[in-house]
């Protein structure tokens, strides 16, 4: 049917007729019903948490947990020496948060998940705390291994935690850019070209030169400040993003 053709139905149609005295029955009967009705327990943050976390992958702990330990071994066995491959395979551990976080759009449930118990800003939130929390827990975990085996605060810091905070702020990037509209292997790629990249600066740059050198701290504190600046800003701008899809109406292209 047309839209001239409804709208000719719609305009010439009868009206129908409303009885005042079952209107106000009806309306009398909403009213008393109101009263009996109970709201929704408030739920605390935790418990959000706790009830989000049955709906990520087991696989994801799995992998970052297996990613975290293979660099724990090398460090165990090579010591500061293998430092560089660590950079390098640093940033593969957001990478597969990443990956878990874009699951509704990979599968195609990026509609239902905004239609669930919280709302589409609830529901990133909630992944966020989760796999962020997660992320920089492991990520915290070897930088403290690695100076436990004898490797120094600020060549961990470098080789680390500066690979983490960049390749993050990268993946945030990414979202923005495709609108959150990127499938799994873009993400997966992504954070491939980025341990082949550190793995090139690493290899190639003499950064071992720099780290002894007396000022040091305050380089390799300048440069962790900057790529913490960036990964704050990039999550920002997803944030407001994020406002911003709340208030479209839901497009099934």
């Amino acid at each position: 049917m047309k839209d001239k053709e409804l709208k000719q139905i719609l305009q010439t149609g009868r009206k129908p007729e409303i009885d005042s005295s079952r209107k106000e029955e009806a309306i009398r009967r909403v009213l008393a019903a109101g009263g009996n009705l109970r709201g929704m327990p408030r739920i605390s943050i935790w418990q959000r948490m706790y009830t989000m976390a049955g709906y990520l992958s087991p696989w994801l702990w799995i992998v970052q947990g297996a990613v975290v330990l293979l660099c724990a071994y090398s460090l165990a066995v090579n010591g500061s020496g293998t430092m560089p491959t660590i950079g390098a395979i640093v940033p593969l551990i957001g990478c597969i948060g990443f990956v878990e976080l874009q699951k509704g759009y990979a599968c195609g449930m990026q509609e239902l998940e905004s239609a669930c118990r919280y709302d589409n800003r609830q529901v990133i939130l909630l992944k966020l705390l989760l796999i962020g929390s997660v992320d920089m827990l492991l990520t915290l975990f070897l930088l403290a291994f690695s100076t436990q085996q004898g490797v120094g605060l600020t060549e961990a810091v470098l080789y680390i935690l500066v690979p983490y905070l960049l390749s993050c702020a990268l993946y945030f990037a990414i979202l923005l850019r495709t609108n959150r509209r990127v499938s799994n292997v873009g993400l997966l790629a992504a954070g491939i070209f980025l341990a082949v990249m550190f793995q090139f600066v690493f290899g190639n740059i003499d950064l071992d030169s720099w780290v002894i050198g007396s000022d040091s701290s305050r380089w390799v504190l300048g440069v962790t400040a900057i790529a913490a600046a960036l990964l704050i800003l990039a999550i920002r701008k997803f944030w407001k993003r994020i406002d911003r899809e709340d208030t479209k109406i839901w497009s099934f292209d």
